[in-house]
């Protein structure tokens, strides 16, 4: 029998309209139905130039011990961390005009998003 190595692929696009200062993104996952959530990829804060990120976080035969954190994870990394929840969070400085922010996943294991266009 053999085992399947999780794999989360993401892309985060930021189309810039207008507007200043920072959006910083985190894909998340969750191990207790959504109660709590831990980063799995950041990526790097994007500002006021239209700008696209790929990353990708592989779970090995033993995931490292990290300290979870939601939304806190200095940007950019990945962990190799899976629940069955996953999620976008988002924050936002300053503010912004007709400007978007797409983020696209993909996995080769069960994907459960959290709440309606979770990933849209």
């Amino acid at each position: 029998m053999s085992c399947v190595q999780p794999v989360m692929g993401a892309q985060a696009t930021f189309t810039w309209g207008s507007g200043d200062t920072t959006v910083g993104v985190w894909v998340q996952t969750s191990f207790d139905g959504g109660l709590n959530w831990c980063d799995v990829i950041g990526f790097a804060n994007f500002a006021v130039a239209s700008a696209r990120a790929v990353a990708m976080a592989v779970q090995g035969n033993v995931a490292p011990v990290v300290n979870p954190s939601d939304g806190g994870g200095t940007t950019p990394f990945a962990n190799s961390l899976f629940g069955s929840w996953w999620r976008v969070k988002y924050i936002v400085a300053g503010a912004y005009v007709s400007t978007t922010l797409r983020v696209d996943a993909f996995t080769n294991v069960g994907l459960v998003p959290a709440g309606v266009n979770a990933f849209n």
